[in-house]
């Protein structure tokens, strides 16, 4: 019988895989690295994110469920040459829209944008310019990080980079962006996300992948703050526990007190080089205002024993 397979036949360019929980700063960082000459950002891109998910899936339910981890990798190249070739070609995959905060024209220079809506056409013109000029492909997928540590770094030849914030930063941002309240844990606004529903007094809840069903009790038992306190653990447990695979952790405090420093290092390392929009976005990122724990007063932060635990075990790993 024949054994058919998906077929790649095309060298993959180079790839930085970027994760952590959401709220992180990892559009602050993608904004700022790919203002870089020879970088491009792929942002959050939902065809990628979801074969994420089904792999992640298939490792939660030892196989019963989701995607292997061969056709994990299969599907995985296969979409990133497309959208590789697409973003080179300025069509899916670019935002044009001047007022949202991934707009092209807000981090890359306008002569290199039009120059490749002007001159490059197809497939094989895109083949010919990452030849030429070695691009390297920012991936932004959030939180599903154990996942993408199975990819095989000899087949894509990417990095994965894990960026972490404070759990208070992130816990508060979660409450400010309505994310954990019951109304969108009942209805959620999000239809793309892996959930379960997990019934509790007499309600149905949608609760999101990452809650573990001993943990949902607790969960819905507790405050907006507090679920968004065990949404960063569970996310930064499983930062730990693929820390092998990841090749930098970058945190999100380090990148806004020294934004330049860090764009020196990457440049260094040869991910790009600093051009007159990098120098801009860096003081823009150095003139911010003070962090969002500055909110945290307004939360209550009762936390339950066995949360609390795991908390203390985080945030001494990531220095916290």
């Amino acid at each position: 019988m024949r054994k058919l397979e998906l077929f790649n036949s095309v060298k993959y360019p180079r790839s930085v895989i970027i994760s952590g929980a959401c709220r992180s700063g990892k559009t602050t960082l993608c904004k700022l690295w790919a203002s870089m000459q020879g970088v491009e950002w792929v942002e959050e891109p939902i065809s990628l994110s979801l074969i994420t998910q089904c792999a992640d899936m298939y490792m939660d339910s030892d196989g019963l469920n989701g995607i292997s981890p061969e056709l994990f990798g299969q599907l995985w190249g296969l979409e990133f040459k497309e959208i590789a070739n697409d973003i080179i070609l300025c069509r899916s995959g670019v935002n044009f829209r001047p007022d949202d905060l991934s707009s092209a024209w807000g981090f890359k220079q306008p002569k290199e944008l039009i120059d490749r809506l002007l001159h490059i056409h197809t497939r094989e013109e895109v083949r010919g310019y990452i030849e030429e000029h070695d691009p390297v492909f920012l991936i932004d997928i959030p939180e599903l990080i154990l996942a993408l540590s199975s990819l095989n770094k000899a087949t894509f030849g990417h990095k994965l980079f894990y960026i972490v914030r404070s759990p208070e930063d992130v816990a508060v941002e979660t409450v400010n962006k309505n994310w954990f309240s019951d109304e969108n844990l009942i209805n959620p606004l999000q239809a793309n996300d892996c959930s379960y529903l997990y019934e509790y007094c007499g309600v149905k809840y949608r609760l999101p992948f990452w809650v573990n069903e001993d943990d949902a009790k607790v969960f819905i038992e507790s405050s907006e703050y507090v679920r968004g306190l065990m949404y960063w653990i569970s996310i930064a447990e499983s930062g730990i526990e693929c820390m092998d695979s990841v090749d930098l952790i970058l945190k999100y405090e380090d990148i806004i007190s020294a934004p330049n420093r860090l764009v020196s290092e990457l440049e260094d390392m040869g991910y790009g080089k600093i051009t007159e929009k990098t120098k801009a976005i860096c003081e823009d990122i150095k003139n911010r205002s003070k962090n969002s724990s500055d909110d945290m007063i307004k939360h209550d932060k009762n936390i339950p024993e066995n949360i609390m635990k795991r908390y203390n075990i985080c945030r001494e790993y990531y220095g916290y």
